[in-house]
């Protein structure tokens, strides 16, 4: 038979391992943390990636600015929509 000092051992050892992987897993700085920090850098870099690719863009915009005149007639006819002072705009309904 067992005796009763080495039930109380058992439960005592079988809560603490309850407590300890509980929190192990579910404290502030326990593996679910990790993981959604994890998750959540893996999201932040995509988004720099993303405003990276972003500004590559807007650079090349703004060499096409500097090097090329024509770009930047481009740019006030269809963005901007103006015109020279001697033509006339025809929009199509």
């Amino acid at each position: 038979m067992v005796s009763y000092k080495k039930i109380m051992v058992r439960l005592l050892l079988v809560v603490e391992m309850v407590l300890f992987f509980g929190n192990f897993l579910y404290s502030k700085n326990g593996l679910m943390a990790i993981v959604a920090l994890k998750h959540e850098n893996m999201q932040l870099s995509q988004e720099i990636s993303e405003i990276k690719d972003s500004l590559f863009m807007m650079e090349e915009q703004l060499v096409q600015w500097n090097r090329y005149p024509f770009y930047k007639e481009k740019v006030a006819r269809e963005q901007l929509h103006m015109i020279r002072p001697d033509e006339i705009i025809y929009f199509n309904l």
